[in-house]
């Protein structure tokens, strides 16, 4: 069974990387997440201690970021627990009537991160890999964002640009390895902080030797490691 998922996941890859198809580019806005009290709670506990992220300039990307396993070893642990719990999870079930997601495994330092932009902090257009034989549901949760009236998040859609208004206490939804995405470059005095939670209705990782090398190496940007 698992070598059958593992073929359609390379079909997955091909249709949409070599012949162009896509197959879902749905894309839920969670407004009102969670009770002001919480998200207010876990903001500045963010805010906090995002210069203790760890920070990568590239020609890609420029930004600062913390994964899982630091993350629970951080002041900012709190965060882990109130976010990746089921309570949580039947929320974005329920209003996104996606009944089977599940949250990927605490193995995976991608199963909740922080990221933090600043004065010229940005991440180019891309598409995210996918280790999972499930689909990749990246939830990308705005805790603060200063850059005005719209969100610095654009998304293409049907070869159509999305943007969004300013996105606080808001969880965007989408498999970011069928739609195209970016973080504009932050500008003077603008910055901005997420949580990235990532789901899969099928969580199990896969034994491609390729889509693994290839996370590794985006872990190894994002958050100064090589490992899950």
């Amino acid at each position: 069974m698992s070598f059958i998922k593992e073929l359609a996941l390379i079909k997955r890859w091909i249709d949409f990387k070599i012949l162009g198809r896509v197959k879902d580019q749905r894309v839920f806005v969670l407004d009102n997440f969670l009770p002001e009290k919480e998200f207010t709670h876990i903001k500045n506990i963010a805010l906090q201690a995002k210069e203790e992220f760890f920070r990568e300039k590239s020609s890609f990307r420029s930004g600062a970021a913390l994964g899982l396993h630091e993350l629970k070893k951080s002041t900012c642990s709190p965060i882990v627990d109130a976010l990746i719990k089921p309570t949580i999870l039947k929320k974005v079930q329920q209003r996104t009537k996606i009944h089977n997601l599940k949250f990927v495994s605490p193995e995976d330092r991608n199963q909740i991160s922080l990221l933090y932009y600043r004065f010229g902090d940005g991440i180019d257009w891309h598409f995210d890999g996918n280790i999972y034989l499930g689909q990749r549901w990246a939830g990308i949760y705005t805790l603060h964002e200063k850059t005005g009236e719209r969100s610095k998040l654009e998304l293409e859609i049907n070869k159509k640009m999305v943007t969004f208004k300013s996105l606080s206490n808001t969880l965007i939804l989408f498999q970011a390895d069928q739609i195209r995405h970016r973080v504009k470059t932050l500008l003077k005095d603008e910055e901005r902080l997420v949580v990235n939670l990532l789901f899969s209705p099928n969580p199990e990782i896969s034994k491609n030797p390729i889509f693994r090398f290839y996370q590794s190496m985006v872990n190894k940007i994002f958050y100064g490691k090589t490992d899950r």
